[in-house]
């Protein structure tokens, strides 16, 4: 009696099974529509673009009207970015130390490799460290609204970016005056 009751519940679990697949997964007919629909779709859109020939030159100057009616010189189009918002100190190091050790390395490619490195790891670690605390501090207040929390994190970038021009042009005169002495 145990194993006919055993044999029914699976039998009856397996029917359930085939049931919800059949009746709310997979409606054959209805995907075979839609993949009649979305070929004949794409033929249409390949006929008309042999009809219309070459479209590109249409676009081209759409968008220079778009660029005419809309330049990015506005406040209001002006591009932010988001990451730089959300965690300042993650996209310090991740997104523009990488971008300043570029520019750094090509400005002073003149440079031995080791005062190159004790420039940068010294000299512009004493410069960013403060104001980089600031960055990983502002994310930290909670009580500050989001559009002063803006304003205080791209004044501490430009500030940041200021000190980095006058890092980079000191080490030029540095390497200047080596270059005399030698």
């Amino acid at each position: 009696m145990r194993m006919l009751i055993l044999y029914l519940k699976i039998t009856t679990f397996l029917l359930l099974i085939w049931m919800y697949q059949c009746f709310y997964n997979c409606d054959f007919y209805k995907t075979l529509i839609d993949k009649n629909i979305l070929q004949t779709k794409n033929e249409l859109k390949y006929e008309r673009v042999l009809t219309e020939g070459d479209i590109s030159g249409k676009k081209q100057t759409y968008a220079k009207e778009c660029i005419e009616e809309s330049p990015l010189d506005n406040k209001k189009n002006k591009w932010e970015n988001p990451d730089l918002y959300k965690d300042p100190y993650n996209y310090w190091y991740k997104v523009i130390i990488p971008k300043l050790w570029e520019q750094f390395d090509k400005e002073t490619s003149e440079m031995s490799p080791n005062s190159k490195n004790r420039e940068w790891n010294v000299e512009w670690h004493k410069l960013s460290t403060e104001k980089i605390k600031d960055l990983y501090l502002v994310t930290l207040r909670r009580y500050i609204p989001y559009e002063e929390k803006k304003k205080i994190i791209d004044s501490v970038m430009k500030e940041l970016d200021s000190r980095f021009e006058i890092f980079l042009c000191e080490c030029k005169i540095r390497k200047g005056k080596k270059k005399k002495k030698k």
